[in-house]
């Protein structure tokens, strides 16, 4: 599948979740960039209809953060640790999950660096 036009994403606000680093490579010939992946998860309880019970289940979704080389990866899993550690909820815009449940974030790098943003005013 690939978007021809985007028109709207979510906003997405993260409690927590499994931060890792991914270096720049390759894999079976293709090149992929360097990224920071968090894997986040609720859990939810719901009635089996058959059995009358309460089954938890869960939705995961792992959230890619393209960077532009490893340092600046290194840099975004540093200020993404900081914030989950002190219990600081990361707010972000992403696409709607894929098959895979990765969701594309489109906040752009500089915000996780801690480097404020200015919008141009037309």
């Amino acid at each position: 599948m690939q978007i021809i036009s985007e028109e709207f994403n979510l906003s997405y606000s993260l409690k927590g979740g499994l931060v890792r680093s991914v270096a720049e490579g390759s894999f079976d010939g293709k090149k992929y960039s360097a990224s920071v992946r968090i894997d986040a998860t609720n859990l939810y309880d719901v009635e089996n209809e058959k059995t009358g019970g309460l089954d938890t289940i869960k939705k995961e979704l792992i959230f890619k953060i393209s960077c532009p080389d490893n340092t600046t990866a290194g840099q975004v899993l540093s200020f993404i640790r900081e914030k989950f550690k002190s219990n600081q909820v990361l707010d972000l815009d992403g696409s709607i999950p894929d098959n895979n449940n990765v969701v594309k974030v489109l906040t752009p790098v500089n915000y996780f660096l801690g480097v404020e943003i200015k919008k141009s005013k037309n």
